[in-house]
């Protein structure tokens, strides 16, 4: 495991399966519809618990064609397009899974064969709409009435009634504004703007989810005994999510490594009194330890080690592997390197700088003065008896307090030397 580790990996994710239950408790004005709307109102039901079921990632086109055409067909409904399937669930989870919200709506408004009869149209001003040129919802709602103006010149009979900009403008509102973004500004632009943290979504204890990352040092640290610069140290560091506490971490001199990673997160995960003694003029007591439930990582190639996916296995870990190019999916972790490198290390002698104009005449190998040992020693106190105790910039949380509340709502588990 973590004292040693050897691995052999690939893992499948097959398609699951779903049996389609009926809520119980939907509303009784469902019972009153005609059978044809309810008929037509549970297969749209069924499509989506499938589709939901089935699906990896967001409802896009380019995840939901694929599905559609292996998707069984249901009575009562044609299967829709990936457009149409991507609205009925955008509105389905905006009414909180109630199932009137999948009502067809010209039964729910009254009588709309005019609308319903445009919306080949509205689908063709959509296209132009969901374009990278960006076009505005006006231009889009011009090309949809023109379309409707020369269908109207075009036949004999009834006259097509357009829907109103207004109308039209809220169609193009209760899309869902994700897959939207990705239409118009890219998948990478709506990643960032709608947080896609794959589900970012809030711990509800202490070391459900930790992240974990690399950063090189902004400072150059001597050797202990020969007084030479060692270069800059890389710092592996493992940040619990829900309390924002920095649990473990590991400082080398070479390329980020899986023996970096082992033992950065056994520091993270054993308890911590031998490292008290050692720095025993530190205030505070550095509680963090126990099992990670799943540890956040990003695509270097230390992270998708055999070894370290063993031994994440074998004591119950889940990795969670974000993409190559999006550090929001870590937030915790980035900004604690910003963190570390302007309040910690601005007044250690042999600060380097990342910008090389901030350098003038200071030369950080020459008037580096402080050594590795030295330094460990600073950066542990800084950890236990500075960020962890104090209220972030914001004033939002105290991590030390968060930790403390977690653990006594519910502690986490703890492991042995033979677990690890």
């Amino acid at each position: 495991m973590f004292n040693d580790g050897l691995f052999d990996d690939e893992f499948n994710q097959p398609l699951q399966k779903v049996e389609t239950k009926l809520p119980q408790n939907y509303a009784k004005d469902l019972q009153a519809l005609p059978e044809k709307i309810k008929t037509t109102t549970f297969a749209k039901l069924k499509y989506i618990q499938w589709l939901e079921a089935n699906i990896q990632g967001g409802w896009t086109q380019k995840n939901l064609e694929p599905l559609l055409k292996v998707m069984p067909e249901v009575e009562g409904e044609k299967k829709p397009s990936w457009r149409t399937a991507a609205r009925w669930y955008s509105a389905y989870t905006n009414a909180d899974k109630n199932i009137m919200a999948l009502i067809p709506s010209h039964q729910k408004k009254g009588n709309r064969e005019h609308d319903t009869a445009t919306d080949k149209f509205f689908e063709k001003a959509l296209e132009r709409y969901l374009v990278k040129e960006k076009p505005s919802v006006a231009s889009a709602y011009k090309y949809y009435a023109d379309l409707v103006i020369i269908e109207n010149d075009s036949v004999v009979g009834s006259v097509l009634k357009p829907l109103t900009y207004k109308a039209f403008k809220n169609r193009i509102d209760n899309l869902p504004q994700y897959e939207v973004m990705i239409a118009r500004y890219g998948k990478r632009l709506a990643d960032i703007a709608f947080n896609k943290v794959d589900g970012h979504t809030r711990p509800t204890r202490i070391l459900e989810k930790v992240e974990i990352d690399h950063t090189p040092l902004d400072l150059i640290l001597l050797d202990d005994e020969l007084h030479i610069p060692l270069g800059r140290p890389t710092l592996t560091m493992l940040v619990d999510v829900y309390s924002h506490c920095i649990v473990g971490y590991y400082f080398s001199f070479s390329e980020p490594s899986y023996d970096a990673v082992r033992r950065a997160m056994l520091n993270a995960m054993k308890p911590k009194s031998e490292v008290a003694k050692l720095y025993p003029d530190s205030i505070n007591e550095w509680k963090c330890a126990g099992k990670i439930e799943t540890l956040v990582v990003d695509n270097g190639a230390e992270f998708w080690s055999n070894s370290l996916e063993l031994a994440c296995e074998e004591i119950g870990i889940n990795t969670q592997y974000n993409s190559v190019g999006k550090p929001w999916l870590k937030p915790l972790v980035e900004r604690m390197f910003g963190t570390i490198n302007t309040e910690l290390l601005d007044p250690i002698p042999g600060k380097t700088f990342s910008n090389i104009l901030q350098k003038h005449e200071y030369n950080p190998k020459k008037d580096a003065i402080m050594r590795f040992t030295t330094f460990i020693q600073v950066f542990h106190k800084w950890v236990v008896d500075v960020y962890h105790p104090n209220a972030d910039s914001r004033f939002k949380y105290i991590p030390s307090q968060l930790w403390d509340q977690g653990f006594n709502t519910l502690p986490p588990t703890m492991l042995s030397n033979d677990d690890l």
